[in-house]
């Protein structure tokens, strides 16, 4: 199995890379090895898969779908996390609105 380049993979896609820089934001494309960049997405992973989906035998795609969607619910609702200073997902988002550009701005 051969492996495309970097610079032909979906997230730099022209397009995607222009989305994220009409948001204001620089994408994260970092060497291969170094998880700074990801730490917060891997600890989620990681917790997800320990917590959920290794304890359990699911009977179809489905159920395990079903599953892991309540797990996001209550993650993004209810689970506090220090990375958000002891905040929600959805505690950290409502801190912004979004101007008719689509650009978050900070509203504390």
């Amino acid at each position: 199995m051969s492996r495309l380049p970097i610079e032909s993979g979906q997230y730099l896609a022209k397009n995607l890379r222009a989305t994220v820089a009409g948001w204001g934001l620089a994408q994260s494309v970092g060497r291969v090895g170094p998880s700074a960049d990801n730490a917060v997405a891997e600890a989620f992973f990681s917790s997800l898969k320990r917590e959920l989906v290794h304890r359990h035998r699911y009977p179809d795609r489905a159920t395990a779908r079903r599953s892991i969607f309540e797990r996001l619910a209550r993650y993004n609702t209810a689970r506090r996390h220090i990375s958000l200073d002891c905040r929600t997902p959805d505690e950290y988002e409502a801190q912004y609105r979004h101007t008719p550009s689509g650009q978050p701005v900070l509203t504390t």
